[in-house]
């Protein structure tokens, strides 16, 4: 099987910073941003697997971000 899509599970608020961006290539530079998610506790975010993406450094100190990620077929 392939996984299709893979999703997001956040478990913690970030108040500042912590997001997921989405983007719509890897290289060549500059991407464009297609969505930056800030993380909210009990938020799911849904994308397709393919969708190159990165995560935004959490600012608050002592503030991890927590999520739970997974894959749908």
């Amino acid at each position: 099987r392939v996984s299709r899509c893979t999703f997001l599970l956040y478990l913690t608020d970030c108040d500042v910073g912590g997001e997921t961006v989405l983007l719509d290539r890897v290289r060549p530079q500059p991407c464009t941003t297609l969505a930056a998610v800030t993380p909210r506790r009990g938020r799911l975010l849904l994308f397709p697997h393919t969708c190159p993406h990165m995560a935004a450094a959490v600012v608050a100190e002592g503030l991890p971000k927590v999520l739970l990620r997974g894959e749908m077929l």
